[in-house]
C-alpha cells in the first residue's frame, strides 16, 4: 500500500486526528466492558507428536514425541487459552511397531523430516541445519555412528530415491538466505549436485520423481538423474471459489496419486481435477510402501487427550485408526 506522504489540507488532517483518537477511545472503552483484551492468545502449543515416518517394512513407524504432563488452562472469561506442559526429561525421537507396542526412544532430541532408506538400514534427517544418517539393524538404532553428509548453508527435508544410490535434499543459497532450492548427494554425502534453481520440502515418489512446492507455492516435479532439469508443474491457482487457494505443503506421490497439505491433508484427482480432502486438520504425514498413511491429527482441540496424536488410514481417508495417545 503506499504511503500518503503530504496531507495538503489541514481541515482533513484534525478531522481525521479527532477521528482517530475518538475511534481509539470507543476501543478501549468497548474491550473493558466486554472483556476482549487477551494477554495470553498467542501462547504456543505444544504438539506432544509430530514427523512421522513408516520403516520400508511397514510394521514400523517413527515419529517425534514430547510426553505431556499436563495441560494448563490460562486466562478467564472469554480470554482462555491452553498451555501443553511436557516431560523435557523425555523428548526425543522414538519407534514402536504398528500396533502400539514396543514404544522405545532412540535420540534425546528430535529429528527434522526423517527419512528411512528403502532398504531399511539407515534412517536420514535434519538436525542443527544439517543433514545426518544413523545406521538401524532393523530393531536399534547405533547413535555412535552417526553420520554428518552436509556442513555448510542451512540443510533439511532429507529423501531417498528407490535404490538407495541418491539422497535430495533442500538447501539454502549461501550468497542469497531468501533462496531454497534442491541438491542430491550420495547417502556417504559426496557427489553433490543441483536439481533445480528453486524449490523446498522435495520428497522422491513412488516413481522416483522428485515432488517439491515451487513458484506460487505450487506442487512441481523434477527427475533426480538430470542437474538443472525441467521442472514440471503440476498444480495451479483455482478460480472456483470453492476450491482453497492456501499455499500448498509438504507434497507426496504415490501411485498416480498426489497428495499435499492445504487447510488439511487431501489429494488431486488426476482424472477429475478436483481436490479431495481426507483428514480437514493434520500436519506432518507420511505414506508406507504398502499404501497407508500415518499422519499427525489436529482435529481435536489442545485441551482434548487426542490433540496432536497419530493415526493411520487408507490413502483414500477410509479405516482412520488411532495408534499413539496423550496419557497426561
Amino acid at each position: 500500500m503506499q504511503k500518503r506522504t503530504v496531507l495538503k489540507e489541514k481541515k482533513f488532517f484534525a478531522f481525521s486526528t479527532i477521528t482517530f483518537f475518538f475511534t481509539l477511545a470507543l476501543t478501549f472503552a468497548g474491550c473493558k466492558k466486554n472483556e476482549v483484551s487477551c494477554d495470553s492468545t498467542d501462547t504456543e502449543i505444544a504438539a506432544p507428536y509430530s514427523s512421522p515416518v513408516w520403516h520400508p517394512n511397514g510394521n514400523l513407524i517413527g515419529f517425534n514425541f514430547q510426553p505431556l504432563s499436563a495441560v494448563e488452562k490460562i486466562g478467564s472469561g472469554s480470554c482462555i487459552s491452553y498451555r501443553n506442559l511436557v516431560k523435557s526429561d523425555s523428548i526425543g525421537f522414538y519407534i514402536m511397531n504398528k500396533n502400539g507396542t514396543g514404544l522405545r526412544r532412540v535420540t534425546n532430541y528430535q529429528l527434522g523430516n526423517p527419512s528411512w532408506s528403502p532398504d531399511g538400514s539407515k534412517l536420514a534427517f535434519a538436525y542443527k541445519n544439517n543433514i545426518y544418517t544413523i545406521p538401524f539393524d532393523g530393531s536399534s538404532f547405533d547413535t555412535t555412528r552417526k553420520l554428518m553428509l552436509t556442513n555448510v548453508s542451512v540443510n533439511d527435508f532429507p529423501s531417498w530415491i528407490s535404490t538407495g544410490q541418491f539422497i535430495v535434499y533442500q538447501t539454502t543459497d549461501n550468497n542469497n538466505p531468501t533462496l531454497d532450492y534442491l541438491m542430491r548427494m550420495s547417502p556417504d554425502g559426496t557427489n553433490k549436485v543441483q536439481l533445480t534453481y528453486r524449490g523446498i520440502q522435495p520428497s522422491v515418489g513412488s516413481d522416483d520423481k522428485v515432488y517439491f512446492i515451487g513458484q506460487h507455492q505450487q506442487v512441481f516435479s523434477v527427475v533426480p538423474n538430470v542437474p538443472l532439469g525441467t521442472s514440471t508443474q503440476l498444480t495451479y491457482y483455482s478460480t472456483n471459489p470453492n476450491v482453497s487457494t492456501a499455499p500448498k505443503r509438504l507434497p507426496k506421490y504415490y501411485n498416480d496419486t498426489l497428495f499435499f497439505l492445504q487447510n488439511g491433508l487431501g489429494y488431486y484427482n488426476r482424472t477429475s481435477g478436483q481436490q479431495v480432502s481426507i483428514a480437514t486438520k493434520s500436519g506432518g504425514y507420511d505414506i508406507s510402501k504398502q499404501g497407508e498413511i500415518i499422519y499427525q491429527s489436529l482435529e481435536y482441540q489442545p485441551n482434548d487427550r487426542k490433540y496432536s496424536t497419530l493415526w493411520t488410514m487408507n490413502t483414500n481417508g477410509a479405516n482412520k485408526k488411532q495408534v499413539t495417545f496423550n496419557n497426561y
